[in-house]
């Protein structure tokens, strides 16, 4: 299902991974870790027209699509934390903690 008034960061559509340790089921048992990640696009979002929607780097948050944009940004360091630009990240994936 299409959400027509996604949740947007900077202009842009994103998910957020966050992962869970299931460690038991009974009974239920569940660690969430510290970090996650999130994907971003590399096009500022508009809504759909039919102009647009066929425009993947602004719809899809795909990474192995957005790394091909000319607008992709990879983290810099080599923890794969993004680097801060004026205290906010500007990277396409970004470590969440």
């Amino acid at each position: 299902e299409y959400i027509s008034k996604p949740a947007l960061i900077d202009s842009t559509k994103f998910d957020m991974r966050i992962y869970v340790m299931v460690k038991s089921l009974k009974p239920l048992k569940a660690v969430v870790m510290k970090e996650g990640l999130a994907r971003f696009c590399t096009t500022p979002y508009q809504p759909p027209t039919s102009d647009n929607i066929t425009n993947a780097y602004m719809h899809l948050t795909n990474y192995h699509l957005n790394v091909t944009n000319e607008h992709f940004q990879n983290p810099d360091s080599k923890d794969g934390k993004a680097v801060l630009d004026s205290g906010k990240s500007t990277a396409s994936k970004r470590s969440l903690q």
